[in-house]
């Protein structure tokens, strides 16, 4: 048995699964002990030290996981505790991808890049509209510019149009927190806007960027504005 349990753990996936439940475990505990300094800093120091070793391609990944890091705290402590679970599993999933990608383990990394992306940008932008709207509102904002150009950096490989990115979303999560919105459905609608956004930029950038590739962008945001409202309760 022994043995077959050391064999078993010689997987890469499996390490990494092994990696992503402590991360969710430390994470719960930190939350379950009302975030105090101890198990905070204690799921901080273990995921950083999970994250570093290897050092293979750290210096490729570092911005994303200190962008990611504290971002799963905010998001669990804003989290609605009838949601505890689903953002719990969501955190370790993320957690598990970037060690995937940082590893070479998986292997649809560009598809599973863009998952953590925009994975991580739900637990940033979701905090953002769950809390007062007016508490904290410019240090928000530059939290949000900050994240979202490291993050879209990775998957757009160009600093400017990334950094444009980031105060592209910045201004666009300010335009969507005036609309009669709940919270889950603005993170939902910012995250479509960006989405659609960095393809355009992708598109504009291979030089394959034409009318068709146009209309079919604002056709699919009209579709997702179009569901996001149907399904809001339009409160003011």
């Amino acid at each position: 048995m022994a043995i077959k349990l050391k064999l078993a753990f010689q997987s890469p996936l499996l390490r990494l699964a092994l990696k992503a439940a402590i991360f969710g475990l430390l994470l719960a505990l930190a939350v379950a002990g009302d975030y105090r300094l101890t198990p905070v800093l204690i799921f901080a120091a273990v995921s950083m030290a999970m994250f570093f070793r290897p050092l293979f391609q750290t210096a490729s990944f570092l911005w994303s996981f200190f962008v990611f890091l504290p971002a799963t705290l905010i998001f669990m402590w804003r989290l609605p505790g009838v949601y505890f679970w689903i953002g719990l599993i969501l955190c370790s999933l993320l957690f598990y991808i970037l060690l995937g990608i940082k590893s070479l383990t998986l292997v649809n990394r560009e598809q599973a890049q863009l998952f953590f992306v925009f994975g991580t940008l739900l637990l940033v932008f979701l905090p953002f509209f769950s809390g007062n709207f007016n508490e904290w509102l410019y240090l928000k904002i530059f939290a949000i510019f900050v994240a979202s150009g490291f993050l879209l950096k990775t998957i757009l490989n160009k600093n400017a149009v990334a950094w444009m990115m980031g105060f592209f979303t910045a201004q666009a999560s300010l335009a969507i927190a005036l609309l009669p919105l709940g919270f889950i459905q603005a993170t939902t609608m910012l995250l479509a806007v960006i989405f659609i956004a960095q393809e355009v930029f992708k598109k504009q950038s291979q030089g394959i960027l034409n009318r068709q590739a146009i209309i079919s962008a604002v056709i699919l945001l009209a579709i997702v504005v179009l569901i996001v409202f149907s399904a809001s309760r339009w409160t003011f």
